[in-house]
């Protein structure tokens, strides 16, 4: 590969002034995170947020209401509720309680990490 060239795998995002390089698996794992402490921090007093956190929190409402918009919204927001902010179901535990396919489950969660990425400026 030319030096300077990127892999397909990788994306490049800016943080904190200057470009660093993140794997897409590494983005994926970031974007579980935000999902995962959203709860968290949407029980934080506004004042009380930092300015990262409240990125954050907007970016991960902005998803929610951007799936509510498609077919099928209020069930990808139970499956996004359940999978990330509950915190008690495993991926096929919310499968059985939704109730959808494994390869719904699967496009329904790449679309959510597509519409996390795209609202967090990581791609």
């Amino acid at each position: 590969m030319p030096s300077g060239r990127r892999s397909d795998d990788e994306i490049y995002r800016v943080a904190n002034g200057k470009g660093t390089r993140v794997s897409k698996r590494g983005q994926l794992a970031y974007i579980r995170e935000v999902l995962r402490s959203y709860p968290e921090i949407k029980r934080k007093p506004a004042p009380n947020r930092t300015d990262n956190e409240a990125a954050r929190l907007r970016a991960v409402e902005d998803m929610m209401d951007e799936l509510g918009r498609m077919p099928d919204g209020a069930q990808r927001q139970r499956f996004v509720r359940m999978l990330y902010f509950e915190g008690r179901y495993t991926f096929w535990g919310v499968i059985d309680k939704v109730p959808i396919s494994q390869r719904t489950a699967r496009r329904w969660n790449a679309r959510v990490m597509d519409i996390m990425a795209n609202k967090m400026h990581l791609i």
